[in-house]
């Protein structure tokens, strides 16, 4: 492989390594060139087999007259086969769906064919303008496949998304399945990292740590230089790309063989090691592989509590940067602080940034020492990804919790409207049709066909009014309206109802409502689909249940198979019911097979109330 690192072309990238995938969002075509045509001019001057995958409203012809514009050679790489194009729906669409496997294999062939061709590597780009919402989720299967296949290969791919089309929610899909996010908007550029992304590289750098700590205690017992080499070179090999992590290791064996170089200060160095054998275990009760796996808060406070007992403080603290990074905050304390102290503090940097700094202090009487330094420092640069990592989960379950509240707001929203195209059209056109209807009554016989359409739109009034929101869930509760629906739903489907529903006072308007659209939305199922001729409806509540309970002698269904063509785009009535039951804390069960019948039971936590 020629160099593990390439110049990307895209000034706020630099150079990236073999096996980057990362995204694109542009507005324009022009801001799509701006980007794409730097991007291939870089892989022809490193001698990279570029393959450019075109699409409307850029053409093949379009793109290769806008890279000859930006590279004089241009003709020459192209006698060279190093810059190809092809049409990017021509290329993904080879099956429907789309055959995640087949593509795969088709951009292995050509990072083989590129090697036995002499060139460096492949350079790849793809803008997704063709992709139809139908197409999404399988598309983003393939990202999330060509991202794991590309590592380690000596390829690298911009994939280009138009904003007009990309939605909030498939940004996020677009950025998950990415290693960097790319933008240029305004004359300004935007580069993210995704949280998949530095999740990885804080794994990473957590283990490289802990690899670091392993073979500093390697070097401390084992005076066999000849076994350090070798747990060294496994260690190098496998992070070959990061300078950093090659330097500490490279400090790590420097110690090692000026202390085998020089055995008459063999007592110095005995000390030395027995000194940092105690800070490593220090460090390691202090830091245990335990505490990544801890809530943000929960963390800290273990950190902090075990910090003071190693070096007998009285406080310790950590202060975080703001989101701004124009000052700090204090997040968590162990102990009282004093007045008049002693004290100490190290930065806790990620990736070469700092994230904080954590403190500790004692009264005026103690006096840190070198070595307390020295532990506090190991202990900060060992924690710092720990802390930056429970910090990124805390900010993604914090937008999940914005998510499911948004839904909950939306769906209460969507009742309100409910109900108020409901009295709308039962009050104001209902009361217009019966005024319509006197009128013509007053005249002439031969109007009577006029005043049996006005009695057919006054009926249909009240029907769609009905569906919308039935007056009496507001007014009579649950237990009525079920009664009330289910009897109508017999009436117009010829079904044998068999109902058993307990009175259900004082129940929460909100419940009550996803309760009602559960039931309507089964029953309505079993209208289209189930050809049943018996259908269950039960409700029952216990001092601390609700449960609900619809089931039918009909044709019944696979469940998964209904599930599945749901995540592809197709109905999505079971899972709307299962969103409802999760946004109001409920649970909901649905069993049925081919030939079976079906049975929907919904379960609803509603306390000790009566």
């Amino acid at each position: 492989m020629s160099g593990s690192l390439r110049q990307s072309g895209i000034p706020p990238l630099g150079e990236i390594a073999w096996g980057t995938h990362f995204c694109h969002f542009f507005e324009t075509t022009e801001d799509l060139l701006e980007v794409v045509v730097p991007y291939f001019a870089a892989g022809l001057e490193q001698e990279e087999l570029c393959f450019w995958l075109v699409d409307p409203p850029l053409t093949e012809e379009s793109a290769r007259d806008a890279l000859r514009n930006a590279v004089p050679e241009f003709e020459r790489y192209v006698e060279a086969g190093a810059a190809r194009f092809q049409s990017a729906p021509e290329w993904y669409l080879r099956g429907d769906p789309i055959d995640v496997p087949e593509l795969t294999r088709a951009w292995m062939e050509l990072i083989a064919e590129s090697q036995k061709r002499g060139f460096a590597g492949l350079r790849a780009s793809a803008a997704v303008s063709w992709l139809k919402h139908a197409q999404w989720d399988d598309f983003q299967r393939y990202e999330r496949q060509i991202d794991e296949a590309v590592k380690g290969k000596p390829m690298v791919v911009l994939c280009s998304y138009p904003l007009s089309t990309t939605d909030a929610a498939g940004i996020l899909d677009v950025a998950d399945s990415h290693q960097v996010a790319v933008a240029k908007r305004d004359g300004k550029w935007d580069v993210v990292e995704t949280p998949a992304l530095r999740l990885k590289q804080l794994d990473r750098r957590n283990q490289q740590q802990a690899a670091l700590v392993a073979l500093g205690l390697t070097a401390i017992r084992d005076r066999n230089l000849g076994v350090l080499m070798n747990e060294a070179a496994s260690l190098a090999a496998a992070n070959e790309d990061d300078d950093a992590f090659l330097q500490s290791m490279g400090n790590v064996l420097a110690l090692a063989i000026e202390r085998n170089a020089h055995e008459e200060a063999e007592r110095r160095e005995k000390e030395l090691a027995e000194s940092a054998l105690g800070k490593l275990h220090a460090i390691e009760s202090i830091t245990d592989a335990a505490l990544g796996h801890m809530a943000l808060d929960e963390l800290l406070a273990e950190l902090l509590a075990r910090l003071r007992r190693a070096l007998d403080a009285d406080h310790a603290g950590v202060l975080l940067l703001n989101e701004t990074r124009t000052g700090f905050t204090v997040r968590a304390i162990d102990g009282v602080a004093s007045s008049v102290a002693a004290g100490m503090r190290a930065p806790l940097i990620v990736e070469g940034k700092a994230i904080g700094v954590v403190t500790v202090s004692s009264t005026a009487e103690r006096q840190f020492t070198e070595d307390d330094l020295d532990l506090l420092r190991m202990v900060a640069d060992r924690a710092a990804p720990a802390i930056e990592r429970s910090r990124l989960m805390e900010s993604v379950r914090a937008a999940r919790e914005r998510l499911e509240s948004l839904s909950r707001r939306l769906l209460t929203v969507q009742e309100e409207e409910r109900r108020r195209v409901a009295i709308e059209l039962h009050d104001e056109l209902g009361q217009v049709l019966t005024a319509v209807k006197i009128g013509l009554e007053s005249m002439p016989a031969q109007l009577s066909e006029s005043i049996d359409s006005v009695d057919r739109a006054m009926r249909t009034v009240r029907d769609l009014a009905l569906e919308l929101r039935p007056a009496m869930l507001d007014d009579l509760g649950l237990a009525s309206a079920l009664r009330w629906y289910a009897d109508r739903f017999a009436q117009q489907t010829h079904v044998e109802m068999h109902i058993a529903i307990d009175e259900v006072p004082h129940l929460d308007a909100a419940l009550a409502t996803t309760c009602f659209r559960v039931a309507q939305e089964a029953l309505t199922n079993i209208a289209r689909h189930a050809a049943a001729k018996n259908v269950w409806l039960d409700l029952h509540r216990s001092p601390a249940e609700l449960e609900l309970a619809i089931r039918d002698d009909g044709t019944g269904f696979d469940v998964d198979a209904a599930r599945e063509r749901a995540a592809r785009g197709g109905s999505l009535g079971l899972v709307g019911m299962e969103e409802r039951m999760s946004l109001a804390g409920g649970s909901i069960t649905i069993s049925s097979a081919p030939g079976t019948g079906t049975e929907v039971r919904a379960r609803f936590a509603v306390g000790d109330a009566p």
